[in-house]
Order: structure tokens, then sequence, then C-alpha cells
């Protein structure tokens, strides 16, 4: 795929799509539409082209100042401009995005005098892409799927589809910080992607953005959750340090984290893989003393074929005395 913003937000789908179409129009237009010769028949007031002589003879009896004549005439009026602009009017009418509905609107503005196609089918058999065409190649397929309803994510004799590519680590971020949301509203508050705090006062550089921290007012307790979208090694073959290789830069930012959120407990969730049980009850906790207090950091895995369950697990945790307790020094 060519590049599509991963600040898109919320948008649905079918608006990616359509932004997507947008853009390959867009530089379209910066490489100029293309021109081709069309042969017309008019009645013109001047000799241009082949007289049609029958045709001549019966319109222009009283009318010797006129020549009725077969001309070509070099226009972008040509098969692929017209359903390209039949394809923007359309996605102009459905889109709900307005940045997508304001593009496809100046788009139009560069098909003014292009006429719109009135047989999709005809134009598209009409379309020869050669040396001189071959930057409207991948914009026809994909106007041949809009007009012709095609679906976008079905396709068979060897079209070629545009794709969306979604960051596995960001879908897993998101997707867990929504379920941590949503089980522990009622006892905790939880953020996601908190920005409260810079590595430095002075100056403020370097801010800190924890994936989840859940706060307890009444037991003045904070606990730092993040995310991490990777498989851990084999203990038994591969022995532990292929663990600290894994996990070293992890394990470094969440003391950053608890540093500064002055946390006594880091929760590092990946997802539940492979090897992730030789780790559960035996290397899954760690500890250290950091600015008088005890920090423990624990591995938990998430299962995400059974999300309630790695919630419930996870919660029994959180609220156990191990993962709760808080080892002051003097």
């Amino acid at each position: 795929m060519n590049q599509i913003s991963l600040g898109m937000g919320d948008m649905e789908l079918f608006e990616a799509y359509i932004r997507m179409y947008l853009d390959e129009a867009q530089m379209l237009v910066k490489r100029g539409l293309r021109s081709a010769y069309e042969e017309k028949t008019d009645n013109l007031r001047c000799f241009r082209g082949k007289l049609q002589v029958s045709g001549h003879i019966r319109r222009n009896i009283a009318h010797k100042e006129r020549f009725y004549v077969t001309y070509e005439e070099f226009t972008k009026n040509r098969p692929e401009n017209r359903l390209i602009k039949t394809t923007l009017k359309k996605l102009q009418k459905v889109t709900t995005d307005g940045k997508n509905k304001q593009d496809a609107r100046e788009l139009l503005l560069f098909f003014d005098g292009i006429q719109e196609s009135v047989d999709y089918r005809q134009d598209f058999a009409q379309i020869r892409i050669d040396r001189n065409s071959r930057e409207y190649e991948k914009i026809m397929k994909w106007t041949e799927v809009i007009l012709l309803g095609n679906s976008f994510l079905n396709f068979s004799d060897g079209l070629k589809a545009r794709s969306i590519l979604f960051a596995m680590d960001e879908v897993f971020e998101n997707y867990v910080a929504c379920q941590i949301k949503k089980y522990f509203r009622e006892n905790w508050e939880v953020s996601s992607q908190d920005k409260n705090y810079y590595l430095f006062e002075k100056p403020r550089d370097f801010q800190l953005r924890p994936d989840i921290v859940m706060k307890k007012g009444e037991e003045n307790r904070t606990v730092i959750l993040d995310t991490k979208w990777k498989s851990l090694p084999d203990m038994k073959n591969k022995g532990w340090s292929a663990f600290n290789e894994k996990a070293r830069n992890d394990i470094y930012q969440m003391v950053t984290y608890a540093s500064r959120y002055e946390a006594e407990e880091i929760w590092l969730l990946y997802p539940k893989a492979k090897y992730s049980y030789q780790y559960e009850g035996i290397r899954d906790r760690f500890e250290t003393k950091i600015y008088g207090h005890t920090l423990v950091i624990h591995l938990f895995f998430i299962d995400l074929e059974n999300m309630e369950e790695s919630m419930k697990r996870l919660s029994q945790g959180l609220e156990s005395k191990m993962a709760g307790e808080v080892k002051k020094y003097e």
C-alpha cells in the first residue's frame, strides 16, 4: 500500500478507503490529467475534418454557411476521466467525513468540462493502459470497484487490492486498555496514555506515557501497567539470558515510570503465547529497592482467547497481598 496516516483516529473503514481513493486522485491531478483525441460529429460554421455528405445535404439545404462534419478533438473528456469524475461525485454524496467531502469537491474542479459517464461498462471497455496512461492503472481498478458495486474486501480473478495495515502493538495496547477500563471502572480510576509526568522537570522534556495507570485514592495506591506485543523466549532451551535480552528495555522503562509516578507496582502485560507458562509462578515477579520502598514488577500474560478470565486473574493479582503489599525501608 501507499502511505496512509496512522493519525486517522476513529475514521470508519469505508471512510479510510474513500480517503485512499482521494489521495490517489490527488496524485493523478498533480501529474496532470491526460487528454486524447475524441471523434465528434457536428454542424459547424467552418469546415473541419471530414464532410458527412448525406447528413450535410439533409441538414443544410437552407444553411449554406454550415458544414455537417466529423472531426477529432484533443480533449480531456476521455473514458478514464469521465469515470473518475463520476466516482468523485458518488463519493462526495456518500462520505460522512468532512475532509473527504471537501477534498472530493475540490478535486471535481479539475474535471470541469469533462462529462460524467453514462455507461460505465462501455467506458471501461474503451480503456487501454499504455505508456502514456500508466498513471491511471491503479485508480481505474479502484474506480471499477466503486462504480460497479464490487466489495472492497473480497477480490478474485487476479484483481489487486489496496491494504490497510494495522500496527499490532497498537491494536493490542488499545484493546487491553479498553478491557481494563471496562472491568475495573467500579473500584479503580483508570487512564490510558497518561501524560502527567516528564522524565525531567527542568527542562520539561521527554514526556512519559505509560499505557495504563490505575489509582485507588482511598489506599493511596498507584499501579502502572504497560502492554508489550511480543512473545518471551523459551526458558528451558535458551536460558534466562534470552529473557534478559528480550525484556531488558521493558524493565528499564518500567523502573523509570515507577520513579516518576511513585508507584510500588508495575505490571508488564504480554500476550499469552507458546512459552508463557514457563514464566507463570516462577519468574514472573521482580523486586528492587528504589526511593525508600520496594518496587515490584510483575509479568502477566493476557489470554486473548479468554479475556474475561484474564481480567479476573489480573484482578486477583492486584488485590492479593503479594501484589499490593508495600515494603517500606527506613
